[in-house]
């Protein structure tokens, strides 16, 4: 049996069954992806004609890990965490310290909001990216 497949705005295709299957459990086709039996003009979402295949991709979906994956380079690593002082808050210290003597209220207070690890950017090392979040895959 070939399929027909639709997936982002685009119609490929014929593909075999056992293609499809194994497209589908390497996670590259979803089974919400439609898909035409050749010669029948119906489209489906792929779960009704692999259902055990569409199983499989849910679970494996609800399944998290613990290293973040990149968007924009998909390495899949432990993130570097940003330092708790930037060279922008030395600046803004030794400003403050000389105009007001403020900058010995300054550093404490950002030494403070900082120190949680969860308030400060992740870098991706592979790539360089930042994001205060990480996202798993």
């Amino acid at each position: 049996m070939s399929f027909y497949i639709y997936k982002n705005s685009e119609q490929t295709g014929p593909f075999d069954e056992s293609f499809v299957e194994r497209e589908l459990q390497a996670g590259n086709l979803s089974p919400m992806d439609l898909a035409c039996i050749e010669n029948s003009g119906e489209w489906s979402p792929l779960a009704t004609f692999f259902p055990n295949e569409a199983q499989f991709q849910s679970a494996v979906q609800m399944t998290r890990h613990a290293v973040p994956k990149c968007l924009c380079c998909g390495a899949i690593t432990e993130w570097k965490i940003e330092p708790v002082f930037l060279p922008r808050h030395w600046v803004i210290f030794i400003i403050l310290l000389c105009s007001a003597g403020a900058g010995l209220i300054y550093l404490p207070l950002i030494y403070v909001i900082r120190s949680n690890p969860n308030s400060r950017a992740k870098i991706c090392p592979a790539c360089g990216a930042r994001n205060m979040w990480t996202f798993q895959y």
